[in-house]
């Protein structure tokens, strides 16, 4: 379907030519700035995504580090006083660290306002394969990021959950001031086409009711201002139209009135009769003829 099939419908609905150019410059302006404001947010988005991804995956291993001896020794303590100091980093959710089998022996959580605090609920989760170790962006909008903790030997793992709220919003900041402007745009540019076009159109209007009154044949003539070369070329084509026709119309005038002299001043009767055979207009030497008057006849 090519570009003018889709516009065709817009168009159609109004009939003044300013109400199609404002329309159909809008639509594409908006439409622009629309795909511009997607490109934009999804690019922003995916290289704010990237960098979440990578902050993860070194506060994982950073923590992985510092964790390797508290495990092996089994100091939980210290190893929850430094997740705790981890887990007050902007955007950080949750860091957990699992032993060997899996059982999570140190949970610490972000509440709602971001302050870490102790989770003691007993977990257990499966580790993912090596090559699954940084899980992207999952249904419920977070990203988790594994590392092993090693001590000679692997001893554990590393759980990091991070927000991607900041993605998010990102997105949805920039489509909101995308479509700000696109409002912003469209208002000037509404304007803009109105100041412009204002002096054009009245041009045209004039010339479209000169040329409904040309009927008249008066031969009036249009000032031309030439507001545009193709404004100009139809006011002068529409003044050789209006003498034309003036003097057409004198010609014609001039013609009818001496053929009614001729027939009201010739002796022979003549009668235009129509179709169905009845008498439609006479001379006088008709009615003289047949004894009475044209009506009658």
């Amino acid at each position: 379907m090519s570009t003018h099939e889709l516009l065709e419908p817009l168009l159609r609905l109004p009939r003044r030519l300013t109400l199609q150019l404002s329309l159909l410059l809008t639509v594409l302006l908006v439409a622009g700035i629309g795909a511009h404001a997607w490109i934009t947010a999804e690019t922003q988005g995916a290289r704010l995504h990237a960098s979440i991804r990578a902050h993860a995956a070194a506060l994982a291993a950073t923590v992985a580090a510092d964790a390797a001896p508290l495990l092996v020794l089994s100091d939980y303590a210290a190893l929850e006083e430094q997740l705790l100091r981890a887990a007050a980093l902007p955007d950080v959710l949750a860091i957990r660290v699992l032993d060997s089998t899996g059982q999570v022996v140190s949970n610490v959580l972000a509440d709602a306002d971001g302050a870490p605090h102790p989770d003691y609920t007993p977990l257990r989760l499966t580790p993912p394969t090596p090559d699954r170790l940084v899980q992207g962006e999952r249904s419920d909008g977070e990203l988790v990021a594994w590392t092993p903790v090693v001590s000679g030997e692997p001893v554990g793992w590393v759980s990091v959950t991070y927000s991607l709220d900041p993605a998010r919003s990102l997105r949805a900041r920039v489509l909101f001031e995308a479509a700000v402007t696109a409002l912003l745009l469209a208002v000037v540019n509404l304007a803009l086409l109105r100041m412009y076009l204002k002096r054009r159109l009245r041009a045209i209007r004039l010339a479209t009711e000169f040329a409904s009154r040309l009927y008249a044949r008066r031969g009036d003539e249009l000032a031309v201002n030439a507001e545009t070369d193709e404004i100009g070329q139809l006011q002068r084509s529409l003044n050789f139209a209006s003498r034309q026709l003036r003097r057409e119309h004198d010609a014609v005038t001039e013609s009818t009135e001496r053929l009614h002299a001729l027939l009201a001043h010739t002796l022979d009767g003549i009668l235009t009769i129509s179709d169905a055979g009845l008498i439609e207009s006479c001379n006088a030497a008709a009615e003289r003829m047949f004894g009475t008057g044209a009506e009658a006849l």
